[in-house]
Parts: C-alpha cells; sequence; structure tokens
C-alpha cells in the first residue's frame, strides 16, 4: 500500500543559509502547483532525518519557526468563508487574541501565529496556489515569510528585483512577489536568488506622472514609501524592529521616482 499521499512534507525557507523558517505539510494534501510554489519561493523540501536535525539543532535557537499546513476542518472552514464587516477592506484581515493572532484571507486559508511559540498552524484548501488561486496563495506565504523573518532581522516588501537595486511597489502589481531584506548581511532574499547589496542601490518608486527623467526622494518620503509597502502586517502597524529596519533601509538606499512607462514588468510563465 502507498502511504506517500498520508505522509507529512517538510520544507526549508533558503535552506543553503540555514534560515531557521520551515514549513510542514500534514498529509501531504495539497495539488502540484502549491509545491511548485514552494520551490519557486526557495523552500526546499526535507527528509523526515533532515527535518528533525534541523529542529534539534535549533532546539535553542531563537526565533524558530515551523508552519505546520493542514487540511481546513469544518471549524476553519466556517471561519474562513464567512463574511465579516472587515471583509470592506479587502480579504486579509488580522484578528489579536490573548495570546497569538489569527490571520484570515477570505475564502482561502486561516493561519494562527505568535511570537510566543514555534509552532503556528495554518489551514487551508486541496486547490491552495492552484491557477486560480496562485496570487493569493503567495499573498500568504510571503505573509508568512513577513512575520517569521522580522525576528531575524529580515524585512519584506512587494516588489521585484533589477540590477539598480529593487522596483517596490503594490501587491497587486507585483503579482504578489516579495522581496526581503537582511541588512546585517547586506543581501536581498528573492525569487531569482540572493542578490548582494551594493554602493549606490536604489529603491525605485513607479511614477506615471514622469516621462523620460528619474527624480532623487526625499528620505522622509522613502521612508513613508516603505513603510506602506512592507509584507509585515498587523492591525496596530509596524513593530518598533521592523520600523527600525525601516529606517536603516532608508540610509543604505537611495529612493527614485521612475517614469512607469518605462518599466517592465516581469513576465510570468503562464504554466
Amino acid at each position: 500500500m502507498k502511504t506517500d499521499n498520508i505522509l507529512p512534507k517538510f520544507f526549508q525557507y533558503y535552506k543553503e543559509l540555514d534560515l531557521p523558517v520551515m514549513i510542514k505539510v500534514e498529509a501531504a494534501f495539497l495539488n502540484p502547483n502549491a509545491y511548485n510554489l514552494l520551490k519557486e519561493l526557495h523552500f526546499t523540501e526535507l527528509t523526515l532525518e533532515e527535518f528533525n536535525q534541523k529542529k534539534g539543532q535549533n532546539s535553542r535557537r531563537e526565533p524558530f519557526r515551523i508552519l505546520v499546513i493542514e487540511e481546513a476542518s469544518v471549524k476553519v472552514s466556517i471561519q474562513i468563508n464567512r463574511n465579516t464587516v472587515d471583509d470592506r477592506f479587502g480579504p486579509e484581515s488580522v484578528t489579536t487574541m490573548v495570546t497569538h493572532k489569527v490571520y484570515r484571507y477570505k475564502d482561502q486559508a486561516l493561519l494562527v501565529y505568535s511570537q510566543l511559540f514555534r509552532e503556528w498552524h495554518m489551514g487551508c484548501y486541496e486547490d491552495f496556489a492552484s491557477e486560480e488561486n496562485i496570487f493569493e496563495a503567495k499573498m500568504i506565504l510571503n505573509r508568512f515569510l513577513g512575520w517569521a523573518l522580522s525576528s531575524l532581522g529580515l524585512v519584506g516588501f512587494w516588489g521585484t528585483p533589477v540590477a539598480e537595486g529593487a522596483v517596490i511597489t503594490r501587491p497587486v502589481d507585483a503579482k504578489g512577489e516579495a522581496i526581503f531584506f537582511d541588512m546585517k548581511n547586506r543581501q536581498m532574499l528573492t525569487i531569482d536568488g540572493v542578490k548582494k547589496i551594493k554602493a549606490g542601490s536604489q529603491i525605485i518608486r513607479l511614477d506615471s506622472t514622469l516621462v523620460n527623467r528619474n527624480v532623487v526622494m526625499k528620505r522622509e518620503e522613502l521612508v513613508g514609501f516603505l513603510n506602506s509597502h512592507t509584507v509585515y502586517l498587523d492591525p496596530s502597524g509596524t513593530t518598533v524592529p521592523v520600523r527600525q529596519m525601516i529606517q536603516e533601509l532608508s540610509s543604505m538606499f537611495q529612493g527614485i521616482y521612475h517614469p512607469a512607462n518605462n518599466f517592465k514588468p516581469r513576465v510570468y510563465d503562464a504554466a
């Protein structure tokens, strides 16, 4: 009897960097597209032995996060699909409880997390990251990374890496793609791999009113722009550490307004 479909699968984010951020998929219920997305986001599959070894090695390492992805139960499905007053603000919401927070992406998933605990839980459906839901799945997984990596000194933004640095934009314009900045090691974690932060790197904001010229942003403009485009989501706003990382980032990068018509967005394979 084959049991592959009932065994859990394990993944580590940027295994080559040994980041203490992992995903455990219970019963491996997700469709193939979901595992392709995890690979695209630089999650490397681990064996059970590797997972237990890394978990043991990091047992005293703080912070250490494991997202357990499970098929949504009936109770969780009701919470995912119900209509709430927050829906008028968009499909995403975060509710603060006594010991944890609950992130909900309407009709897609429910994620329970807390910086007090290493193991977080997410309930979703078999069609998570299917062709119809790929944007939503990217949003959800990058939100998870935003919370998990913030404790490691990394901050994420919606956008695309370019030769000059990074184009930061709205999540819908970035098609759910995110960049995570590691100021300590002067590098960016992107879906194209690790990119070194070079001297003179730029944060680019697209401007539809500009024609054939760039305009330098004031530092306070860059700080405000980054604060409003961070992957980190919380009803109380960004935390002090995240704001400090944004301040540091604004001192390392030059902010540039760039003509929107001159920017060629990333082309994604429809397959």
